[in-house]
């Protein structure tokens, strides 16, 4: 290695860290390199006039390179931190904490913690999991790192702790022109899909359109996409006439990413309700009485009712 005495004069002391003290009231040593002003660079690593190649090898010109003890193979075992002499890119086997403005000069203003810019067509940023993974891929927390805002799971899944959206509704091809008696009339369960893209929709009932005709009662139900019931309403009776209906759970549910199916059962024959043709997954079948099933067969992919209530879950 060749030093070059650098046009700014400082100075390099090995020793103890006056007054500073690490997490177990240690007094800190090592090499510190001190700049003359704060314009001048502390260390500069200056990398020859020669290509290093496609085929480089791991471990050889790097600009730092932290190794810790052992024999053997560099790339496999060995390496903890290093900075690339060619590309400048930056490795750690030790995670990564960036902490902008964290103890910073009063006059220090960043506008962001880690800014991934790409001037090449190239992936920003890659997040690999281990065989049998559990933990998060990612995670965003508050100020506090106690709660967690916004994640993305070791499953691919998305969830935020905020409702990304309150109302879902099947997929109409069109609506009907006034009210229609529901198809097969009373005890007859009306099933449609909806997709929920992001986890942690809080959703606390199902609302519908009341025909020109109320009569009876109505329970509506959410069903996951194995159809297991994951919330219901009491049975309620139906309200005013050509008005919307909110008819609640009998307790919130908070869904993850996914699909779901809306469902609602009417328990008169002459109850009506303003109604469309759905063109996603959607069904109306018959029960065995008025209740929505605790596990049901929810429509397949190409299986699609001729006509269905207007329904919306919020």
């Amino acid at each position: 290695m060749t030093v070059v005495n650098p046009p700014v004069s400082g100075k390099a002391v090995q020793g103890t860290l006056a007054g500073v003290l690490d997490d177990s009231s240690n007094p800190i040593t090592g090499l510190r390199v001190l700049p003359l002003s704060d314009t001048d660079n502390a260390i500069i690593v200056q990398r020859p006039d020669a290509l290093y190649g496609d085929a480089q090898v791991y471990g050889q010109a790097q600009a730092f390179l932290l190794i810790k003890e052992g024999t053997g193979s560099v790339h496999n075992a060995l390496v903890l931190a290093r900075i690339d002499g060619k590309t400048g890119a930056i490795g750690s086997a030790g995670g990564f904490h960036a902490a902008a403005g964290l103890n910073a000069d009063a006059d220090f203003n960043p506008t962001q913690n880690i800014w991934v810019q790409n001037f090449k067509d190239v992936v920003g940023i890659v997040m690999t999991a281990v065989a049998g993974q559990t933990q998060d891929l990612a995670r965003f927390m508050d100020s506090a790192g106690a709660t967690t805002l916004f994640k993305v799971g070791a499953d691919g899944a998305i969830s935020s702790n905020k409702s990304p959206g309150t109302d879902y509704q099947p997929k109409y091809l069109q609506t009907a022109a006034g009210s229609q008696t529901p198809s097969g009339g009373a005890n007859q369960l009306a099933y449609g899909a909806i997709s929920v893209p992001v986890g942690g929709a809080a959703l606390t009932g199902i609302k519908y359109c009341v025909g020109a005709t109320a009569s009876g009662n109505v329970i509506v139900a959410l069903y996951d996409a194995a159809g297991n019931r994951v919330a219901q309403s009491a049975s309620t009776a139906q309200g005013a006439t050509n008005a919307v209906q909110a008819v609640p759970f009998t307790a919130p549910v908070t869904l993850t990413q996914g699909r779901y199916f809306v469902a609602m059962i009417f328990s008169s024959a002459t109850a009506t309700a303003f109604m469309g043709a759905p063109i996603g997954p959607s069904k109306i079948v018959g029960q065995g009485g008025f209740s929505a099933p605790a596990s049901t067969a929810v429509p397949g992919a190409t299986e699609i009712a001729i006509q269905l209530p207007i329904m919306t879950a919020y």
